[in-house]
C-alpha cells in the first residue's frame, strides 16, 4: 500500500471541483482510492455563509440557525465558553451538524448528497484515466465521546465496499472505509499545509472494488443498530 498526500493551491470560492482534481492528480493506476476533503466539495457547491468577523453575536446567531436547519436531530445543547450542539448528521454523531468556521470569514456546511458526489467523481476519473478498479471517498473529521482529538471519517464513497475484504462475507464486518479516512485525515489536518487530496495505491489486499451504492447497507436503521435505543 502506498499513500501519497497532494499539496495543492488554495481552492477558491469560484473554483471548479473537477478542474481542480484534474490539475492536481496527473495519473491514476488500477487499485487506487482517491480521498477528497469535504471542505472543497462543500465550497464547490456554494455551501458556505459569510459573516462579519467583528460582530460576535450576529455570527453566533447565524451558526445556531444553520445548525437547526442542517441537523437531522439535535440531542443536547452544551454551554461553556462557547455554545455547542450534539447532533446527528449524515448518520454520524457530531458537534454542530458538522458546521465549521473557515478562514474567519464564513461557515461551511456539509456538502449535499456526498455519495452521489463520490459516484460522479468516480466515473469522471475512471473515464479520464481509463481504469476500472478505483474508489473515491469524501472525508471529514469529528470529535468522539470519551476521547480527546478529532478523527477522520467518510461522508460518502463510491467504487469500493466499505468493509475489509477479508470480513466482507462473514457474520461480522470491519469498517475499512472509515479507518482509511482516519488515516488520510492525518495528512489533511497537518497545520500550515494545504492537502485536500490524498491517494492510496496498491490497496486491493484491503478493499474490494465494486460499482455499487452501499449507503443503505452501510447506514444502520434503529432496528439494526445495537445502539439504536439510545440515539434514535
Amino acid at each position: 500500500m502506498r499513500v501519497t498526500s497532494i499539496e495543492t493551491p488554495h481552492f477558491g470560492f469560484n473554483d471548479n471541483l473537477y478542474d481542480f482534481i484534474s490539475k492536481n492528480i496527473s495519473s491514476l493506476k488500477e487499485n487506487s482510492v482517491v480521498f477528497i476533503s469535504s471542505k472543497i466539495v462543500a465550497i464547490s457547491q456554494r455551501r458556505y455563509f459569510f459573516y462579519k468577523r467583528d460582530f460576535y453575536q450576529e455570527r453566533e446567531r447565524l451558526k445556531k440557525n444553520l445548525i437547526k436547519k442542517e441537523a437531522e436531530k439535535i440531542y443536547k445543547k452544551i454551554s461553556s465558553n462557547k455554545e455547542y450542539f450534539i447532533t446527528k448528521k449524515n448518520a454520524a454523531l457530531i458537534l454542530n451538524a458538522g458546521i465549521d468556521p473557515y478562514n474567519n470569514e464564513c461557515f461551511i456546511i456539509y456538502p449535499k448528497r456526498p455519495f452521489l458526489v463520490a459516484k460522479n467523481i468516480y466515473f469522471y476519473l475512471k473515464k479520464k484515466f481509463k481504469i476500472n478498479r478505483l474508489g473515491v471517498v469524501i472525508v471529514d473529521s469529528k470529535t468522539e465521546p470519551f476521547r480527546r482529538g478529532k478523527r477522520g471519517f467518510s461522508l460518502g464513497f463510491y467504487g469500493i465496499s466499505p468493509y475489509l475484504k477479508e470480513t466482507a462475507n462473514l457474520n461480522f464486518s470491519y469498517n475499512v472505509v472509515d479507518s482509511l479516512a482516519a488515516l488520510v485525515d492525518c495528512f489533511m489536518s497537518i497545520p500550515k499545509k494545504r492537502i485536500p487530496l490524498v491517494l492510496i495505491e496498491k490497496i486491493d489486499k484491503l478493499v474490494e472494488f465494486k460499482e455499487k451504492n452501499f449507503q443503505n447497507d452501510f447506514f444502520l436503521s434503529k432496528e439494526r443498530d445495537i445502539f439504536g435505543k439510545f440515539i434514535y
